[in-house]
């Protein structure tokens, strides 16, 4: 089948400028197990394609999981060029897209162990032995889970571009919750990475820390709020720097006018630091070959030297900001967004003991629990997993309920210290935006801030 001879007789013989064509096929797996016993066990498979054309200056999109034949792709094909000819008719805008030499490649994920080649039977033992590691009587729900998906997401372009990518990404987690004299705490973790089977391998260690500090947690004591100096680990300051910053440096929200950034490239924004959006780090939850418009896929400075340098990008908002693409993805088939990857601070040189010994009075952040941010006003609020309070230089008693508030520019600006690499931490998750969500990562250092605002929750 010559789908792609199909697409470019109606495109190109109606005059449109640009079109991109995508299949994706794949499989999931998905299984749980709940206070020792089976949640959930979950396979899915999906086969779908999708056509995205511009016209003049109206985008159109279709997409499809019928049959996978010349007429479904014919029929869906000019139902994207109908769309893109009725948007361009309401268009208000003159629409620009980068545009490339024809890329020609095909790529796999690097693996170990392939999530195919371990047996179900395995995947499951694998969590029944997970729950049998802990037996404190204070926990009153412990769930386990593991999940594997394994993609071939195909590419075709005007420009010429064929492109394949076969892509595994494996999870597994824990959430548990603890009770002791009425009072209810919960904990979590998970690993996620772009790769094999080989992703569980020693989580057993996560989970005991997760018990242990769930434990704690019933212990932990309400905060006074206030202004303090803070140590935040790296999966606090992941969050920080994904949801403050990155979602603020996103070029979609640059050219909306949604965006505390805008008018702000080359201007000093921060400590001296770096922040980087990087795709190719091989591995990480958020990494990828090329993007959902065949961009390969590139390392960006946001900040260098605490300077604002570079926006994520679309062909679109690169276009008209004068940038590069390579940031545009999309949940399955949907139409790509301007979207992070990987997104973290560079490392520096600073000793995680020495960041806490110059504290005399502050707070030492660990984990998150999410939180708010509105990246036109630049403000925020996350809540913290773990909280610990400083007095001269020590770690003291765990707090509850603790949250960091405040505006990004006031906390990248009071940035006194960067730990070094060897302290950072994955950050693993599920990024939402326009109602699609995909994975994103971080290998952040822990931080010093000079004063930032705590509060409890």
């Amino acid at each position: 089948m010559n789908e792609k001879r199909a697409v470019e007789k109606i495109l190109n013989n109606n005059n449109a400028r640009y079109w991109e064509f995508k299949t994706i096929s794949g499989e999931t797996y998905n299984i749980s197990v709940w206070n020792g016993k089976i949640h959930e066990i979950a396979n899915s498979t999906t086969h779908s394609f999708s056509i995205r054309v511009l016209y003049k200056n109206g985008w159109g999109f279709a997409g499809s999981s019928l049959p996978f034949n010349l007429q479904n792709i014919e029929e869906t094909t000019k139902i994207a060029l109908n769309n893109a000819k009725i948007s361009h008719q309401f268009s208000k805008r003159n629409i620009e897209i980068y545009t490339g030499e024809a890329i020609k490649k095909s790529v796999e994920t690097k693996t170990k162990i392939l999530p195919s080649d371990v047996s179900l039977e395995e995947k499951v033992n694998l969590l029944f032995n997970y729950d049998k590691r802990l037996n404190n009587k204070l926990l009153k729900s412990k769930v386990f889970s593991y999940s594997d998906g394994t993609f071939e997401k195909k590419f075709k372009n005007s420009e010429g571009s064929e492109i394949t990518q076969r892509n595994i990404k494996v999870v597994v987690g824990t959430e548990m919750l603890a009770e002791e004299n009425g009072r209810r705490e919960t904990n979590f973790s998970k690993y996620a990475k772009t790769a094999g089977f080989e992703t569980t391998n020693n989580f057993e260690k996560e989970i005991d820390e997760t018990e242990k500090c769930l434990i704690r947690m019933l212990k932990g004591k309400n905060v006074k709020g206030g202004n303090f100096p803070v140590v935040a680990d790296g999966v606090m300051t992941a969050v920080i720097i994904h949801e403050a910053l990155g979602h603020a440096a996103e070029g979609d929200a640059i050219i909306q006018g949604q965006s505390c950034l805008e008018n702000l490239i080359k201007k000093k924004i921060s400590s001296k630091i770096d922040v980087i959006d990087d795709p190719t780090v091989d591995g990480l939850f958020g990494s990828f070959f090329y993007d959902d418009e065949g961009i390969k896929a590139n390392k960006k400075y946001i900040i260098k030297d605490g300077m604002l340098k570079n926006f994520l990008h679309s062909r679109e908002t690169a276009a008209l900001l004068n940038n590069h693409p390579g940031n545009a993805r999309a949940q399955g088939n949907s139409i790509p967004l301007v979207r992070m990857s990987n997104t973290f601070i560079e490392p520096q040189d600073y000793e995680l003991d020495d960041m806490i010994s110059e504290i005399k009075d502050g707070f030492y952040l660990k984990g998150s629990r999410g939180g708010e941010v509105d990246i036109v006003k630049g403000t925020f609020q996350f809540h913290a997993k773990e909280c610990y309070k400083i007095k001269n230089g020590e770690i003291c008693d765990m707090l509850k309920g603790v949250s960091l508030m405040g505006n990004i520019f006031d906390v990248l600006k009071n940035i006194e210290a960067v730990g070094k690499k060897k302290y950072t931490a994955l950050s693993p998750g599920m990024c939402g935006k326009g109602g699609q969500n995909v994975p994103v990562d971080g290998i952040n250092p822990p931080v010093k801030i000079k004063e930032v605002m705590i509060g409890s929750t």
